[in-house]
């Protein structure tokens, strides 16, 4: 309740997605969320695109590892259609 929120919807976005990929029991807990978020912690500098990006590409590949890298059920984990899934691994390819 805390947090900043310097990405707006589309940070809480992609933090519930990182934390839902990791998360093994049906409740989302704090040892799921990226470090930014627990006690204590310092807000990060606005628009940091490289941690975003970063989470963005950890997240991706531990839906990759879940799914067996069967795509279309890594972009159902992750909560994005198959064609955003392959959109965001040119992106990161590229070094975007």
């Amino acid at each position: 309740m805390k947090y900043h929120w310097p990405g707006n919807v589309r940070q809480l976005e992609n933090v519930l997605e990182h934390a839902f990929v990791l998360c093994r029991r049906n409740v989302i807990t704090s040892g799921e969320l990226p470090v930014d978020f627990m006690p204590g912690a310092a807000a990060p500098p606005s628009g940091d695109v490289r941690d975003e990006g970063a989470a963005e590409i950890r997240a991706i590949r531990e839906a990759l590892e879940e799914a067996e890298y069967n795509k279309s059920e890594a972009a159902r984990l992750l909560g994005i259609s198959r064609r955003t899934l392959y959109r965001k691994l040119e992106q990161h390819k590229n070094g975007g």
